[in-house]
């Protein structure tokens, strides 16, 4: 009888110990964010690639990303500047599940 009390306060002891053990805590899981590349350009719906003079004021410009762009953040990264360096007020719009950035100054 003294053995199993014994035994019983072990076994008890054990499973409250195991019980109480601390819990591991993983760290968190950082997501890299994706590379984002143009994978093409066009003017009023020619192909660009390199300089062009004599743009009219009202051209379409599309620029084609790898990934859908992220709309809050468009308006401050495009800057378009018309002759004399004034920057040109631009209407932005999207397409193609926000890959397409569709630009047009006005």
């Amino acid at each position: 009888m003294k053995y199993t009390f014994q035994i019983l306060i072990l076994i008890v002891s054990s499973v409250l110990f195991a019980a109480c053990k601390k819990k591991e805590t993983s760290a968190p899981v950082i997501v890299p964010p994706k590379f984002l590349s143009v994978s093409s350009i066009q003017l009023d719906g020619a192909s660009w690639s390199n300089r062009k003079y004599g743009v009219k004021r009202q051209t379409i410009i599309k620029v084609r990303f790898s990934e859908k762009v992220k709309q809050s953040t468009v308006a401050t990264a495009l800057k378009l500047a018309v002759a004399g360096g004034a920057e040109a007020t631009l209407n932005i719009t999207y397409e193609s599940n926000d890959s397409v950035v569709v630009i047009q100054s006005s």
